[in-house]
């Protein structure tokens, strides 16, 4: 017997993912984003290219508690700055850094194994 993780009790679900689109939930996104299992984290604003990504931004984004935060570079893996990867130390936390369809998928298997998971979409 196989059995299937339902998406439907999570509260965020990717749908879909390519190059400049995401579909979270039924709702397209043609801009960067971030998110967690549990929502669309609009308070968190992601400048308009990774490279750009701030320790304040990795900040916010360790001030929402989560186990794991993935950085989706867009279509490339890229390494981020070290500055970066020092900010989320101070809380304990590591960036998981790979190319934006990786982090997707990442992000629904975790998210599915009730982790709690902050998500960072550079399209």
């Amino acid at each position: 017997m196989q059995f299937q993780q339902d998406p439907n009790h999570l509260n965020v679900h990717v749908k879909s993912y390519q190059a400049g689109k995401i579909i979270i939930n039924d709702q397209e996104y043609t801009e960067n984003i971030a998110f967690s299992s549990e929502q669309i984290l609009t308070d968190i604003p992601l400048p308009k290219d990774w490279s750009n990504l701030s320790p304040e931004t990795i900040k916010q984004l360790c001030d929402t508690t989560p186990e794991v935060i993935i950085i989706g570079t867009g279509s490339a893996f890229q390494i981020l700055p070290t500055k970066l990867l020092v900010e989320a130390a101070k809380y304990h936390l590591t960036l998981d850094v790979m190319d934006s369809a990786a982090a997707c998928r990442t992000f629904t298997v975790l998210a599915a194994e009730g982790r709690k998971v902050v998500t960072c979409i550079f399209l």
